[in-house]
């Protein structure tokens, strides 16, 4: 006869006499709680580098990715390591823990309320540098950062230059560079989006700007074709200020290639 217990003998030893159990779940508990203890110290040390490339936040950059894959597993091990802590320790430091590792995909989700808010409701700018650029006619309450206007997310914008030229359009992105007290160049980036919509698009813009669209007809015939042109551009350097529309590949090439649309403005030198 075997001195030692299978597993039906120790379930059964156990069910006739709850004590013993009981007895044996006190003596391991403290092993227990301290092997949790240290994991979580390692996972906290661990994660410390993680949380803080996470807190740099959302770029556009190959590294958005990673970025996006390690605040997701950080918040669902902080989610974890707050249900652990509420069914068993229900001590202030595992949640503050917990929420320290959910911190980042958080202040991330947040951000994203105004994005998405403007693109169900898009901002409405115009500009008019018509008469002269000062910035006052920006009319915006936020400050330039490093000499510059940043307004982005979804604009229906309208800019009005010298000479009665202006164009109109929806940009994600619309940067003015100040230098003193005036506008020195303007950067408008319309919305990413097929060839053929892109196309139609700056169509309409170099129209409204009075500018010809020869050079614009053959850059897209030739992508058509199958060519590997990325950018075609079309500047008019004798204006005041110079304009330059372009139509440039924002990705990878392929079928679902995207494009957009460009308009750079510049104040000549001698005129600033």
């Amino acid at each position: 006869m075997s001195i030692l217990m299978t597993a039906d003998d120790q379930i059964r030893d156990f069910r006739e006499h709850p004590s013993r159990l009981e007895d044996l779940l006190n003596k391991s508990m403290p092993y227990t709680r301290r092997v949790g203890e240290g994991a979580v110290i390692v996972m906290l040390l661990a994660s410390v580098p993680d949380v803080a490339w996470a807190q740099v936040g959302f770029h556009p950059h190959p590294s958005a990715a990673i970025v996006l894959y390690l605040m997701a597993v950080l918040a669902l091990v902080g989610l974890l390591i707050c249900g652990v802590g509420y069914f068993f320790y229900r001590k202030l430091w595992v949640f503050v823990l917990g929420g320290t590792m959910m911190a980042p995909a958080i202040a991330f989700s947040v951000s994203l309320i105004p994005q998405l808010i403007q693109e169900i409701v898009p901002q409405k700018k115009s500009w008019d540098f018509s008469a002269d650029r000062s910035v006052s006619r920006l009319r915006e309450k936020k400050k330039p950062v490093a000499g510059e206007y940043y307004v982005y997310y979804k604009i229906r914008s309208t800019v009005k230059l010298p000479g009665n030229r202006q164009w109109s359009g929806t940009a994600q992105l619309v940067v003015l560079t100040i230098s003193g007290n005036e506008i020195s160049s303007i950067s408008w980036e319309g919305r990413s989006s097929g060839l053929e919509e892109v196309y139609l698009e700056a169509k309409r813009i170099l129209g409204e700007l009075g500018f010809r669209v020869y050079v614009l007809e053959r850059g897209y015939e030739r992508v058509r074709g199958g060519e590997e042109d990325r950018l075609f551009s079309i500047r008019d350097q004798a204006s005041s200020p110079e304009i330059e529309v372009e139509v440039r590949a924002e990705d990878e090439k392929g079928p679902k290639t995207s494009w957009n649309v460009r308009v750079n403005v510049e104040w000549k030198q001698a005129e600033r």
